[in-house]
């Protein structure tokens, strides 16, 4: 099930402004996203529960230690929208407080879906529903790897 909406015009006007700042930007963004002439993409991977709640510095030093893939940032509010948000209703909803309510709805309703936090800083809270960006070698063959940590 495909829940997002890609817009084609709008992702080409993006690339073709970052490529007239950043030289090269282009064949760096197309060699991670289309896995065609490269064994390196990007990628969202789920995060254990026991991370749910941690500061990003603790995913950060687990996930070091595969040599195949580097922590870029979190996905947040990640899964189906309507799932998401009705559970943010709920937990907004647990407070006697009606101005802390208005608040805790309020931020429900600026709710974002699915929204990137790229290299966060080491303090950040891992929220619910969210997902590692890593960039990831498929081919490692040539590469020593330590053991795989479930993440």
């Amino acid at each position: 099930m495909c829940d997002e909406i890609l817009f084609p015009r709008d992702m080409n006007r993006q690339m073709l402004a970052g490529t007239t700042i950043t030289n090269g930007l282009a064949n760096i963004l197309n060699d991670l996203i289309s896995n065609l002439e490269s064994d390196t993409h990007i990628s969202t991977m789920d995060i254990s529960s026991k991370y749910i709640g941690k500061q990003y510095s603790e995913l950060r030093s687990i996930i070091s230690t595969d040599l195949s893939k580097i922590l870029i940032g979190i996905l947040e509010n990640t899964g189906s929208p309507n799932k998401v948000k009705m559970e943010a209703v709920r937990e907004a909803q647990k407070t006697p407080d009606i101005s802390k309510l208005v608040t805790n709805l309020q931020l429900v309703k600026d709710l974002s879906i699915n929204k990137p936090v790229f290299i966060p800083a080491d303090d950040y809270i891992i929220q619910k529903h969210s997902r590692a960006i890593v960039i990831e070698r498929t081919s490692t063959a040539d590469t020593p790897t330590v053991e795989e940590k479930a993440v």
